[in-house]
């Protein structure tokens, strides 16, 4: 979906591309697009590779809820130092969140997150899901930090 778009640098005009590929596929699901996109998120790299995997990760956390949360609204929002997509959905299984849901879903965020230093964290809201990417401001530009854990609103990922 996400095609020769490496050299995109902006995080904001690769989500807004994901968002006009996706509307119509979530309109025809019929999901609500609830889109707080208001400025850049400010992630401790500017190349276009770590945003290409951002996008990504957020298609795959879009296409879960299409596939799996029998939703009405998804919500896709992003301030300076996060980007959270979350639903109202039925919510997360227990075995998905421990990893024994049987997809590589999650398992691919969780990679692509590390790969670009982001904290990872996924969880069951009382509402639905809920999918936190969240930058470390303090590490190097585009050096994932080593030492990076996961976490959830539900225990661990």
């Amino acid at each position: 979906m996400l095609v020769s778009v490496e050299t995109q640098d902006s995080l904001v005009t690769l989500l807004g591309m994901l968002r006009t590929r996706l509307e119509g596929l979530l309109a025809d699901n019929g999901i609500a697009f609830d889109w707080q996109i208001g400025e850049e998120p400010r992630a401790p790299f500017s190349r276009p590779s770590p945003n290409l995997h951002l996008a990504r990760i957020v298609q795959e956390a879009i296409t879960n809820v299409i596939k799996h949360a029998d939703a009405t609204t998804i919500t896709v929002a992003a301030n300076d130092h996060s980007i959270t997509i979350a639903d109202n959905g039925r919510g997360i299984s227990s075995a998905a969140l421990d990893g024994r849901g049987g997809g590589h879903g999650i398992t691919g965020i969780r990679r692509r997150s590390a790969r670009i230093g982001a904290e990872f964290g996924i969880g069951r809201t009382d509402t639905g899901t809920i999918v936190t990417l969240a930058f470390n401001m303090d590490a190097p530009a585009g050096s994932p930090d080593p030492a990076l854990s996961y976490s959830s609103a539900q225990g661990p990922c």
